[in-house]
Protein backbone atom coordinates (compact mmCIF):
# COMPACT_ATOMS: atom_id res chain seq x y z
CA UNK A 1 0.00 0.00 0.00
CA UNK A 2 1.35 3.43 -1.11
CA UNK A 3 0.88 6.83 1.19
CA UNK A 4 -0.53 8.51 -1.83
CA UNK A 5 2.33 10.67 -1.86
CA UNK A 6 4.81 10.34 -5.23
CA UNK A 7 8.39 9.85 -5.04
CA UNK A 8 10.04 13.54 -6.76
CA UNK A 9 12.12 12.50 -9.60
CA UNK A 10 15.86 13.79 -8.96
CA UNK A 11 15.78 16.71 -11.03
CA UNK A 12 12.18 17.59 -9.30
CA UNK A 13 13.91 17.15 -5.92
CA UNK A 14 16.99 19.84 -7.11
CA UNK A 15 14.84 22.10 -8.34
CA UNK A 16 12.56 22.25 -5.01
CA UNK A 17 15.74 22.54 -2.97
CA UNK A 18 16.81 25.20 -5.13
CA UNK A 19 13.82 27.58 -5.18
CA UNK A 20 13.71 26.55 -0.90
CA UNK A 21 17.48 27.71 -0.77
CA UNK A 22 16.75 31.05 -2.99
CA UNK A 23 13.70 32.43 -1.36
CA UNK A 24 15.05 31.47 2.16
CA UNK A 25 18.34 34.30 1.24
CA UNK A 26 15.40 36.31 -0.13
CA UNK A 27 13.48 36.39 3.30
CA UNK A 28 16.73 35.88 5.39
CA UNK A 29 18.53 39.52 3.52
CA UNK A 30 15.23 41.43 3.91
CA UNK A 31 14.37 40.31 7.36
CA UNK A 32 11.12 38.97 7.03
CA UNK A 33 9.72 36.49 9.22
CA UNK A 34 8.15 33.13 7.61
CA UNK A 35 5.35 33.34 10.16
CA UNK A 36 4.83 37.39 8.42
CA UNK A 37 4.16 35.27 5.26
CA UNK A 38 1.83 32.83 6.71
CA UNK A 39 -0.07 34.80 8.07
CA UNK A 40 -0.35 36.64 5.65
CA UNK A 41 -1.88 34.19 3.33
CA UNK A 42 -3.47 32.20 6.40
CA UNK A 43 -1.06 29.49 6.51
CA UNK A 44 -0.23 27.50 9.37
CA UNK A 45 3.62 28.37 9.74
CA UNK A 46 4.69 24.71 9.19
CA UNK A 47 3.05 24.60 5.98
CA UNK A 48 5.27 26.81 4.70
CA UNK A 49 8.27 25.86 6.74
CA UNK A 50 8.23 22.58 5.26
CA UNK A 51 8.26 24.68 1.60
CA UNK A 52 11.31 27.03 3.06
CA UNK A 53 12.96 23.79 4.20
CA UNK A 54 12.84 22.15 0.99
CA UNK A 55 10.68 19.36 2.95
CA UNK A 56 7.88 19.57 0.88
CA UNK A 57 8.34 20.71 -2.57
CA UNK A 58 6.42 23.73 -3.77
CA UNK A 59 3.12 24.20 -5.54
CA UNK A 60 2.70 26.38 -8.00
CA UNK A 61 -0.29 28.68 -6.20
CA UNK A 62 2.03 29.06 -3.23
CA UNK A 63 5.07 29.65 -5.06
CA UNK A 64 3.15 32.58 -6.68
CA UNK A 65 1.55 34.10 -3.65
CA UNK A 66 5.17 34.01 -2.18
CA UNK A 67 6.77 35.73 -5.20
CA UNK A 68 3.46 38.33 -5.34
CA UNK A 69 4.23 39.10 -1.54
CA UNK A 70 8.06 39.02 -2.02
CA UNK A 71 7.43 41.61 -5.08
CA UNK A 72 9.78 38.85 -6.75
CA UNK A 73 9.34 37.94 -10.99
CA UNK A 74 7.99 33.98 -10.45
CA UNK A 75 9.77 33.44 -14.04
CA UNK A 76 12.95 34.86 -13.30
CA UNK A 77 13.08 33.27 -9.51
CA UNK A 78 12.27 29.71 -11.53
CA UNK A 79 15.06 30.36 -13.74
CA UNK A 80 17.59 31.13 -11.24
CA UNK A 81 16.40 27.90 -9.10
CA UNK A 82 16.63 25.75 -12.88
CA UNK A 83 20.09 27.01 -13.35
CA UNK A 84 21.78 26.35 -9.60
CA UNK A 85 19.76 22.96 -9.68
CA UNK A 86 21.54 22.06 -12.89
CA UNK A 87 24.98 23.15 -11.75
CA UNK A 88 24.22 21.78 -8.60
CA UNK A 89 24.94 25.32 -6.58
CA UNK A 90 22.94 27.20 -4.22
CA UNK A 91 20.81 30.02 -6.00
CA UNK A 92 22.65 33.34 -6.38
CA UNK A 93 19.84 35.95 -5.33
CA UNK A 94 19.38 39.46 -6.48
CA UNK A 95 16.80 40.55 -4.44
CA UNK A 96 15.66 43.92 -3.82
Amino acid sequence: MTSGRQRQTPEAAALNAALAAYLRGVIGSRQIQQKAIADRFGWAQNFLSKRFSGAVPWGVDELDSVCRYLDLDIRAVMETARQAAQEGDEPQRNAS
